[in-house]
């Protein structure tokens, strides 16, 4: 392996050991063509520069498609859907209100005819973290004494 390492030029000296006269210096030479080579770094750093440009018109298309896809499932999708669980809501409140109000009775008359704005007054005055009917429907604010 020395010898083709040496054979290479690598030491510059004869592989015959009975001539006393080394080889001659090689002849070689590298010649740098600079324009070619700016050309290709110049091709590099255009290519380069395209890339991150078409990565920013990506970047910029995704953020702002993000935004109308946010958009328009907010005002299109969930929004409606909030607002008719909303309406659900209010017509299941609705309803228990009513069923109280049909239900109960003061001294045997239904409450109705005792308190006739009962449903509309226990509907202004829910309160869903009233711990108790009375609290939650706004009972407390009735004369049951009459």
């Amino acid at each position: 392996m020395l010898d083709g390492y040496r054979n290479a030029g690598a030491l510059n000296l004869a592989t015959n050991t009975t001539s006393d006269e080394p080889l001659a210096a090689p002849q070689w030479s590298i010649n740098i063509d600079e324009e070619s080579a700016q050309a290709q770094a110049e091709d590099i750093m255009r290519e380069n520069n395209e890339w991150n440009a078409e990565f920013e018109h990506i970047m910029s298309d995704w953020a702002s498609d993000q935004e109308l896809l946010e958009r328009y499932y907010w005002n299109y999708e969930l929004q409606p859907h909030l607002e008719a669980g909303q309406k659900l809501d209010e017509k299941t409140l609705s309803t228990v209100i009513t069923f109280i109000a049909d239900s109960t009775t003061v001294a045997g008359r239904p409450l109705v005819e005792v308190f006739p704005e009962i449903q509309e007054l226990m509907l202004d005055n829910f309160d869903p973290s009233g711990p108790t009917l009375v609290e939650k429907f706004g009972l407390y604010q009735l004369n049951l004494s009459e």
